[in-house]
């Protein structure tokens, strides 16, 4: 494979893989608002969503590292915008679509750790709520991890 021909198909999974990341982005935001309804189905569905987002995004970030391998550019961000920035023809438009999928990808990052926030508030609520119905004294202890550890014994708080 030319030079050219290479850079010509690097843009283009350049471009598929933020067109990618971009439909990613929107099902984090979707598994977002689903999460903030409490809606079960809504969550199911959006978890759907996201998964096969994911798992194409990952086929179209694979054949990027394929072809960066097959050029010997390492895998990380220094050696791809240095080879980037030798492009002759095609190096601003690669290096624009390489920023623009970096900062995608970092959107994607934030978002799915809010996702992650928002989920273990939830899982914190129910905990607390199954502790009151189960007459579990509220004075919880914290493991190693900073997370509450299981308590030993429970008060019932009524019998019928």
């Amino acid at each position: 494979m030319d030079l050219s021909s290479a850079a010509t198909r690097l843009l283009a999974l350049l471009d598929q893989e933020a067109e990618q990341a971009s439909a990613l982005l929107a099902a984090l935001r979707d598994e977002h608002e689903a999460l903030q309804q409490r809606v079960p189905s809504a969550i199911d569905s959006a978890l759907e969503s996201k998964t096969q987002r994911l798992k194409v995004f990952e086929r179209t970030e694979n054949e990027r590292r394929r072809l960066l391998t097959t050029l010997q550019v390492p895998d990380n961000r220094e050696a791809i915008g240095a080879y980037l920035a030798k492009q002759a023809e095609h190096g601003p438009a690669l290096a624009r679509q390489w920023s623009h999928l970096l900062a995608i990808a970092e959107q994607c990052h934030h978002q799915n750790q809010l996702n992650g926030a928002l989920v273990e508030m939830q899982r914190r609520h129910v905990q607390r709520a199954l502790d009151i119905l189960r007459g579990t004294p509220e004075n919880a202890t914290y493991g190693p991890r900073g997370t509450t550890e299981p308590r030993s014994g429970s008060h019932t708080l009524a019998k019928a």
